[in-house]
């Protein structure tokens, strides 16, 4: 049991820290919007442009590349996307050329993609999925959190180094990170532990999976599923409101509102510590409210 406890702990932060850290290259874009406008002569056509880079690759590849985290497990793709997603990054700020901004930022969403369905198969693998909705908001909290904290380190950044170097320094400490993340995010499964409240992986239904592995649905099939297409729309509309306020609220409160370009970045978090404490409470709740038992998914 003290094992247990041990992984548990271990596993939850080394994920809540390594997924939090991905923002750090995310959230740059928005806080340097202003910089490309004015130092680089962008138009805020390019600049969506840009924001389209990241984001469309790291919505469209978590589909077609979901199987490799199956194939190789969530340690080894969680780790290698964040060695990677830092790699592509590194040098952004070293370059002037739109093509190869747009080039970085989709090899960026890309590796990204994978980090989210990845981290949280790791995570809650380790918990009982009585306590699946509470672990899940509790854990939830590190994409804000991770939002406040990559603004607060571009702002600094900006401030001090210029924007060039906002993406260098965040990607050198992720790389550390993601060799972390490959050694510490152990699963049972690697470590021999059986976890209370969740199902054993036998020699017996492995195989039956694998037999059946031909037959499981297409992904045209899941649309038919029950509420599939409610909550993919009301996730849609969410993620819209979301990242338009992640990657265009400092550019708007430096231009529309005169922020200085500190304030702007740093206000624009205050949607973010929203966030944290939503994702909290409602994880906790919904684990207590009886007629939400079987509603196993927190969206934020």
């Amino acid at each position: 049991m003290a094992s247990l406890k041990y992984y548990q702990v271990s596993v939850f932060i080394c994920g809540w820290i390594s997924y939090a850290s991905t923002y750090c290259l995310r959230k740059p874009l928005g806080v340097i919007k202003a910089d490309l406008h004015k130092f680089m002569n962008l138009t805020t056509t390019q600049l969506g442009w840009l924001d389209t880079a990241l984001l469309f690759p790291y919505a469209v590849m978590q589909m077609i590349l979901g199987p490799v985290g199956d194939k190789y497990g969530a340690r080894k793709t969680f780790g290698v996307c964040i060695v990677l997603s830092a790699l592509s990054m590194m040098f952004f700020g070293y370059f002037s050329n739109f093509a190869i901004w747009f080039l970085l930022l989709f090899l960026n969403g890309t590796a990204q993609s994978q980090c989210w369905p990845n981290v949280t198969k790791g995570v809650l693998g380790w918990f009982s999925d009585s306590v699946r909705n509470s672990m899940f908001g509790m854990f939830g909290t590190c994409a804000f959190a991770g939002g406040i904290i990559g603004t607060m380190i571009a702002v600094y950044i900006q401030a001090n180094y210029g924007w060039r170097q906002v993406y260098f320094y965040p990607a050198v400490g992720m790389i550390f990170l993601g060799f972390a993340t490959l050694v510490f995010f152990k699963q049972p499964d690697e470590v021999g532990i059986q976890v209370p409240g969740k199902e054993v992986a036998t020699d017996s239904n492995t195989k039956a999976a694998a037999a059946t592995d031909s037959e499981k649905p297409k992904m045209w099939d899941l649309w038919r599923l029950p509420m599939i297409p409610e909550v993919a729309v009301a996730v849609f509309c969410l993620k819209v409101v979301r990242y338009c306020m992640y990657m265009w609220l400092p550019m708007y409160l430096l231009q529309a509102l005169n922020y200085s370009s500190a304030m702007s970045g740093v206000f624009s978090t205050v949607f973010e510590i929203g966030g944290v404490t939503g994702s909290a409470l409602i994880g906790f709740a919904l684990d207590r409210l009886v007629f939400l038992v079987d509603f196993s998914c927190l969206y934020y």
